[in-house]
């Protein structure tokens, strides 16, 4: 269907309110594979999207995803060193505290729990601890994603025909 995931990153949490590490995170994610993993055993092509407006087939598609929506761990690592973030053991810190993120998805969502684990995953490569926090499903959106009760999360938006127009809630 026309549906579409996404990872939302909140900027306003303790350890993403700098952009630097906003930036690190997305670059430490391989969005390709994700998608790849997303849809495993369908006979469709795996791609992400690039475009918050219009979809690949579309007059007036431009991949504007920019340098920040690529994979590049090296660059990752690079801004978080710049931001003072430095690798101790595992994980990096930074004034006595770990750079941790939690992923929080909503329980019974398999998609959900496995884009989580592969982002944990991709994030630890580059120093960044990732917890996993499975919450209820009905309050998902009311208690935690709607207050910012979160760092990080992934769901889907529901789509048709014309990819913009349900996202007039957004922007």
């Amino acid at each position: 269907g026309p549906d579409y995931r996404q990872f939302t990153i909140n900027g306003t949490s303790e350890f993403l309110k700098d952009v630097q590490v906003r930036r690190a995170l997305a670059l430490s994610i391989n969005r390709e594979t994700i998608a790849k993993s997303s849809l495993a055993g369908l006979d469709w092509p795996a791609g992400t999207m690039n475009n918050h407006f219009f979809v690949n087939t579309q007059e007036g598609y431009v991949d504007n995803s920019g340098e920040f929506g690529k994979f590049d761990p090296e660059k990752a690592k690079t801004l978080l060193d710049a931001a003072g973030w430095k690798l101790d053991g595992e994980f990096r810190k930074k004034g006595g505290k770990t750079l941790k993120i939690e992923f929080v998805i909503p329980s019974g969502v398999p998609a959900s729990r496995r884009e989580g684990e592969l982002a944990q995953a991709m994030a630890k490569a580059v120093g960044i601890q990732i917890e996993v926090k499975t919450v209820p499903s009905d309050p998902f959106f009311s208690d935690y994603i709607i207050p910012g009760n979160f760092d990080m999360t992934v769901f889907s938006f529901l789509g048709n025909a014309f990819p913009i127009s349900p996202s007039k809630s957004i922007y």
